[in-house]
């Protein structure tokens, strides 16, 4: 376990900043949440499902829209009864007050909100897997580095090589660094087992299911 201090620790003695006088903890602070996101951004990238989260509910009838208890960094599966929705967009459908008793589509409504399409003329049930907003990490409170410890060294080394390139012109050999860092993460995520990702696409043909389908 990788607590925000340790890693600050850590990040010193990689600067060779043991005595503390080359950067406040603030800075390093913002450093190492760079990093989370740099890292965490290649993890939703190559294997989101190892980020997200699932979230059930239930929408009353002919009502159509979720409202997540996180913001929505990347939406995995949006199912109602047991049945997977297809993504689609507002542009795509003519009717909104279509209702039916079979919902086939989804689109977000910001970064909090889902709404289903048609909408439901019965209560139904929604089971949503989707990739919440990072959030950083604390110094006071001491939060424990985000992602299995493996990804630790790595966050730590990125933190270390974004603020040594604040004190150099030539950023050379930390640029190097943060490619070996990503090619270490991705090598990482390899690794984990996959999931299947599937794009539908469709000639417009006068329905409100002809937009480019994307299942992320």
């Amino acid at each position: 376990m990788t607590t925000v201090k340790n890693a600050i620790q850590k990040i010193r003695l990689l600067a060779h900043d043991e005595q503390e006088t080359g950067y406040d903890d603030i800075v390093i602070l913002q450093a190492i949440n760079d990093g989370i996101d740099f890292v965490g951004r290649i993890i939703k990238n190559i294997r989101p499902n190892l980020l997200s989260i699932e979230e059930q509910g239930k929408i009353n009838a002919y009502e159509k829209s979720i409202i997540t208890k996180n913001k929505i960094a990347g939406i995995l599966d949006v199912r109602i009864d047991g049945k997977r929705l297809l993504p689609t967009n507002r542009m795509c459908i003519s009717d909104f007050n279509l209702t039916s008793n079979y919902v086939k589509q989804y689109y977000m409504i910001g970064f909090l909100g889902i709404n289903v399409y048609p909408i439901p003329n019965k209560n139904v049930n929604y089971d949503i897997q989707y990739v919440p907003e990072f959030e950083e990490v604390s110094l006071e409170k001491d939060t424990e580095l985000p992602f299995p410890n493996d990804f630790h060294k790595l966050i730590i080394e990125y933190a270390n090589a974004r603020l040594a390139m604040t004190n150099e012109f030539d950023t050379t050999q930390e640029m190097t660094t943060i490619q070996m860092i990503t090619s270490q993460v991705q090598d990482m995520l390899y690794a984990y087992p996959d999931t299947q990702h599937q794009i539908k696409g469709y000639w417009d043909n006068d329905n409100d299911d002809d937009c480019i389908k994307g299942y992320l």
